[in-house]
């Protein structure tokens, strides 16, 4: 939030569920989409062209074919924008969602609204995961600054011992 840095995109997935992961969209936003509940399998495999295939209403014929699947879940993420699967899966019923870079997050209104960026000092940073209604805490001060603790260049913590 304060750099401007992003982290590139190194994608998801477990070894347990397929499909599961992330995925490029024709508008150059990524998806997170997991399909973790046998149930759900079968509805994915029925919104991106591979559903009525018996060996695929399984984890294990999913886990079999998980190769076909990526790429069938990649053909169909890459023809629509990020918006356009979000809510095809919404519709199937199905996990799915937008993977946010440091620069959505901050511009995101529920992350806003939840107070889960704070500013302390003029600096952003992660707000309070657990707000309790007898001991709500605040986030008072941002912390030393950036280099505080570094030692000095003169230093003999770098050099060897005599």
């Amino acid at each position: 939030g304060m750099t401007g840095f992003l982290q590139q995109r190194q994608g998801s997935s477990l070894p347990y569920s397929v499909p599961r992961g992330t995925w490029l969209c024709k508008d150059g936003e990524w998806v997170a989409v997991s399909a973790s509940a046998e149930s759900v399998g079968r509805r994915v495999m029925e919104l991106i062209g591979l559903g009525g295939r018996d060996e695929l209403q399984s984890f294990g014929g999913r886990i079999e074919a998980r190769d076909e699947i990526d790429a069938a879940m990649a053909a169909f993420c890459a023809a629509r924008t990020v918006d356009e699967v979000v809510a095809a899966f919404e519709d199937a019923h199905a996990a799915a969602a937008p993977v946010y870079d440091m620069a959505a997050v901050f511009a995101d209104p529920q992350v806003r609204a939840r107070g889960s960026i704070v500013e302390a000092d003029g600096v952003p940073m992660q707000g309070l995961v657990a707000r309790l209604s007898e001991t709500p805490g605040s986030v008072r001060w941002a912390g030393r600054a950036m280099g505080a603790d570094d030692p000095p260049a003169w230093s003999s913590i770098d050099s060897p011992r005599q």
